[in-house]
């Protein structure tokens, strides 16, 4: 009996502390960690969440074939947990590197206003972000609409999982080879394709492989 509104509203609270949450913790490593370690703590760290987005949606839709509310309730606890975690976190000198870090932002923004460029990378990606979110949100809703099982929709979503881990392998030699000019109108041009493609199917074994390649 959810409503596509309030499933929308979901995924913007939760997209929102995201945003905000995420940039911080990722920050934070560098506070917790030699420098000598940082690498390896930073490359756990991202394969943790690789790890998390592939298995998750895969699990997601197999607890909801046994309890609607199931997943919902198991993300609310975790959560909960994560809470907990983190009042325990601290780093050496946390007042010191507060103070630093402040300085840090406030020269990031000065030179973020003056460089053109990565400004506009940035609202194009913000645009994609978006576009990518309410795909996945929309991709859901229809399959589950036409009948779909939720055990196949979290494979099909599992998918976005694989295509992440993939485009971590390949981003460096992508990025070596286009201009960043050059990789947006790339990037802009395959996602207005797999969005032709989700307009013309609405086959899982499709639209799952093409999630994959988007991502």
């Amino acid at each position: 009996h959810v409503s596509y509104a309030q499933v929308v509203a979901a995924a913007v609270v939760e997209g929102a502390a995201t945003a905000a949450f995420g940039p911080s913790a990722t920050a934070y490593v560098r506070e917790l960690v030699s420098k000598e370690d940082l690498p390896r703590a930073l490359a756990q760290t991202q394969g943790f969440s690789a790890a998390a987005q592939l298995a998750g949606p895969a699990l997601g839709g197999l607890f909801f074939g046994l309890n609607p509310m199931l997943p919902f309730t198991l993300d609310a606890v975790s959560y909960g947990f994560a809470a907990l975690l983190m009042v325990w976190v601290r780093a050496p000198h946390d007042a010191d590197a507060k103070i630093a870090g402040d300085r840090r932002l406030t020269a990031g923004m000065r030179w973020l206003m003056g460089n053109a460029t990565i400004l506009r990378i940035l609202a194009f990606a913000s645009v994609v972000n978006l576009v990518t979110a309410a795909a996945q949100i929309s991709v859901v809703v229809v399959l589950r609409q036409r009948g779909t099982s939720s055990d196949t929709i979290g494979l099909v979503m599992a998918a976005v999982g694989i295509g992440t881990v993939c485009g971590a392998l390949f981003a460096r030699r992508v990025m070596a080879k286009l201009e960043p000019a050059r990789l947006c109108l790339t990037l802009g041009t395959v996602w207005a394709a797999g969005f032709a493609l989700f307009a013309a199917t609405s086959s899982p074994w499709v639209i799952g492989p093409v999630l994959g390649c988007l991502y």
